[in-house]
């Protein structure tokens, strides 16, 4: 779903704004939808308690309101900075013996040298759906092995988990 939002948003750049924004809107909410159903799963297949996936839905729940009411792509990168915000806390909680390593992997995530700086570079204005796909796979590839060197010690259920919370969390 990802994979289609970012083809959209650089097919798109000569619409009117207003098209553009209404429709950004449409395929956002759906992947925050989405988005909000694989976090909760995935945080339960890290361990997460009863009250911490509510707050992880809690959070989804946050973003796709607030990207319903964006008014521009803006706002709604902003939205996703929060709700990154949000998910990163509570996997930290989740995780708390490794709350410390946890925020040092979305760090260096988040550097300017880093994954996602790749993976921006790389999907910045390209509609050609290969060159979007690779750009995934060596985003996903790179967190995942960050994280699973740097969880030492967590169950390979906790670690699996953490790597796809960080992988999804950190996409936008």
């Amino acid at each position: 779903m990802r994979i289609g939002v970012t083809t959209f948003i650089n097919a798109t750049t000569s619409m009117t704004a207003n098209g553009r924004v209404a429709i950004a809107k449409s395929f956002y909410k759906r992947y925050a939808f989405v988005l909000n159903i694989a976090m909760k799963q995935q945080f339960q297949a890290a361990g997460a308690t009863d009250a911490q996936i509510n707050e992880v839905a809690s959070a989804g729940a946050t973003l796709y309101s607030s990207i319903k009411t964006s008014a521009d792509l803006n706002q709604m990168a902003d939205a996703f900075v929060q709700y990154h915000t949000s998910i990163k806390s509570q996997l930290k909680v989740t995780l708390s013996s490794y709350a410390a390593t946890i925020e040092t992997v979305d760090t260096s995530i988040n550097e300017a040298a880093s994954a996602k700086a790749i993976l921006n570079t790389s999907l910045n204005g390209t509609i050609l759906l290969d060159a979007i796909i690779n750009a995934y796979v060596t985003f996903f590839n790179s967190v995942k092995t960050s994280t699973q060197v740097a969880l030492v010690g967590a169950s390979s259920a906790q670690v699996n988990a953490a790597s796809q919370i960080l992988i999804l969390a950190n996409m936008n």
